[in-house]
């Protein structure tokens, strides 16, 4: 590779972590600040989201940074990198997959959802996620000592992602197919029905082009190892991974970003208003031009059981 590349793809990556660092360090004030936002049980996740984000852009991609400028050839920087690589990104893989199946379970059982998942049954799921997340770290360092094989690392990680990624799609999917005949029967109106469809769409291919790519590579290059070594540019390597990457970015966009009530925090915040609570409307409706993330499958729970 040429200096140049380097010194371009360096400050790309350099890039991504700033908007990594300042998007989820955002979150997580906007979030601590605003005690509305602490009371709704789904906040649990995106914090979490945010802080295996935050992993990912002010430790992981620096790390990144250095092996891409230095070539380092050091197998325990080596190992420590793709350690921390794997446990943040799984971290926010398994949140993401989470936060999908959760949503769904909403849509599907909305009588139930609320007394189901209690504050200490998203703090247990929190840590199933972390544990997850460990394990695969933990199998590639077992590796790394030569304590398993290869083939052994991989097919967990890859049957990992693509179980997420299944997940994540069967997830949004039957969460559009409820919106879409629910509301229907309910003679919603259709700019509505329109709207959370569109940013159910919006969620899941954001996943699956960010993460796919990478995905793919993957396993091309364990089932034929001499197919990228000397056909494949550097470039679509290094874009093929900045790509995950830019999913830590994109992450508090699409999912916090879409709560009114954190949006009116996040503005106080950073005009340095005092915040208060009287000032939030009592609760976004579904029908209403924003459609929060936090919000759906309640609505619905709200006009079964006719409150």
């Amino acid at each position: 590779m040429s200096t140049l590349q380097i010194t371009g793809w360096s400050a790309g990556f350099g890039l991504a972590a700033f908007f990594i660092i300042v998007g989820n360090i955002l979150t997580m004030v906007a979030f601590f600040s605003c005690k509305k936002l602490l009371h709704i049980r789904a906040s649990f996740f995106l914090i979490n989201l945010a802080i295996a984000d935050l992993l990912v852009g002010a430790v992981t991609v620096p790390m990144y940074i250095v092996l891409l400028c230095y070539h380092l050839d050091n197998v325990t920087y080596q190992s420590i990198y793709t350690a921390v690589d794997i446990a943040s990104g799984f971290a926010s893989i398994f949140t993401l997959t989470a936060i999908g199946l959760e949503r769904l379970y909403a849509f599907c059982r909305p009588l139930r959802h609320r007394t189901v998942f209690t504050d200490s049954k998203y703090l247990l799921i929190i840590g199933v996620v972390w544990i997850l997340a460990f394990i695969v770290t933990i199998l590639h360092l077992l590796f790394k000592f030569r304590v398993i094989n290869y083939d052994v690392f991989f097919y967990v990680m890859m049957s990992s992602l693509s179980s997420c990624l299944f997940f994540m799609c069967v997830s949004f999917t039957g969460i559009w197919i409820m919106v879409r005949f629910y509301y229907s029967s309910q003679h919603r109106p259709s700019a509505s029905d329109r709207k959370v469809a569109r940013m159910l769409l919006i969620i899941t291919l954001t996943f699956i082009v960010t993460w796919l790519p990478f995905h793919l590579l993957n396993i091309i290059n364990f089932f034929c190892d001499l197919c990228f070594t000397h056909t494949l540019p550097h470039d679509i390597l290094f874009f093929c991974k900045f790509l995950h990457y830019a999913n830590s970015f994109l992450n508090p966009i699409i999912y916090s970003f879409q709560m009114p009530d954190f949006r009116i925090a996040l503005g106080r915040l950073l005009c340095r208003e005092p915040y208060s609570a009287e000032a939030l409307p009592e609760g976004p409706r579904i029908d209403h031009e924003e459609i929060p993330l936090n919000n759906m499958g309640e609505t619905e729970e709200q006009n079964i059981s006719g409150f």
